[in-house]
């Protein structure tokens, strides 16, 4: 056996021949501090999650969810929505009602009301 020569391998020799082994109550007490420090962190995760994922995430939709509905009230780009009375336009709404009226008579109205709608759709 050789002799140790460098003065921090001597303190760390003299620190670790200074320590005692544990005895069974502390080790008992460690472990369970572990167990419940191992428990508390699985616990509290969703707690951490939630205030540092969903809450943020729920403000930002939230915020995007305002906008969109301030766009909608005062019809601006993405939703706006104009009508022109052209005469293309008349053109297709009678087509649409010339279409859908005997549909809308046999479904509705009644069978007095027949003879009115096929005079319309002639």
């Amino acid at each position: 056996m050789e002799q140790i020569k460098s003065p921090i391998a001597v303190d760390a020799a003299t620190r670790a021949a200074n320590q005692t082994s544990r005895s069974e109550f502390e080790k008992e007490s460690s472990e369970k501090e572990d167990k419940i420090s191992t428990i508390a962190a699985i616990l509290s995760w969703p707690v951490v999650f939630a205030n540092d994922t969903l809450i943020p995430l729920g403000r930002s939709a939230n915020a995007k969810a305002k906008e969109h509905i301030e766009l909608i009230l005062y019809g601006s780009d993405p939703y706006s929505c104009n009508f022109r009375a052209t005469g293309i336009n008349l053109l297709v709404c009678c087509s649409a009602i010339y279409l859908f009226l005997e549909v809308f008579a046999l479904a509705f109205l009644r069978a007095s009301s027949d003879i009115a709608v096929a005079a319309i759709g002639a």
